[in-house]
C-alpha cells in the first residue's frame, strides 16, 4: 500500500460503520457508545501501520477536539454523542489532512442544516417518524461521516 492509502486505512475500514452511525443519528438522534468504541477499536488495530509521530499527532488532535467539544457540550451547543463521535473520527484523519477535514466538516454541516430545515418545513417532513425531521434536534453524525469520507476521497484521488 502507498503512504496515502495506509494513512487512510482506518478511515476506509470504518466507512460502513460511519454510514450506519449517520443513518442512526438521522432516525433516532442517537450515537451509540458501542459504535463509537468500534470506531476507536478500528483505529487501535490500524495504528501499528502508522509511525509513532503520526499516532501522537492524531492523539493530540483527538485531545483538542474532545476538550473543545466538552466546552460546547457544557454550554449545550452540541450533544455528548456528537462530541464522542467527532473526537474518535478525528483519530482516523491523517494529521496532514486535518485542515481539509475541518473545511469539509464546515461545508457538510452547512449543507445538512439547509437540507434539514427545508425538509422540516415541508408537510412530509413533519409527518415523518425520523427524529431529525421532527425538529427535535440537529444530527451531526451525517456531517461528520460525510466530511471524513470526502476528505479521504479528495486526498486519495
Amino acid at each position: 500500500m502507498t503512504g496515502a492509502w495506509v494513512s487512510f486505512a482506518s478511515l476506509l475500514a470504518a466507512a460502513p460503520l460511519l454510514v450506519w452511525m449517520a443513518w442512526q443519528d438521522l432516525r433516532e438522534l442517537k450515537i451509540s457508545n458501542r459504535n463509537v468504541l468500534l470506531v476507536l477499536a478500528i483505529f487501535v488495530l490500524a495504528a501499528p501501520m502508522l509511525g509513532l509521530p503520526e499516532i501522537l499527532s492524531r492523539l493530540l488532535a483527538f485531545c483538542l477536539v474532545f476538550a473543545v467539544g466538552l466546552v460546547l457540550f457544557a454550554t449545550r451547543i452540541i450533544a455528548g454523542g456528537d462530541v464522542k463521535m467527532l473526537s474518535v473520527v478525528t483519530l482516523l484523519i491523517p494529521s496532514d489532512t486535518v485542515q481539509s477535514f475541518a473545511l469539509c466538516l464546515s461545508a457538510t454541516l452547512l449543507c445538512m442544516a439547509v437540507i434539514l430545515t427545508t425538509l422540516q418545513r415541508s408537510q412530509n417532513g413533519l409527518k415523518s417518524r425520523w427524529a431529525a425531521l421532527q425538529q427535535l434536534g440537529f444530527p451531526m453524525a451525517p456531517s461528520i461521516s460525510l466530511a471524513a469520507l470526502l476528505c479521504a476521497i479528495i486526498h486519495l484521488s
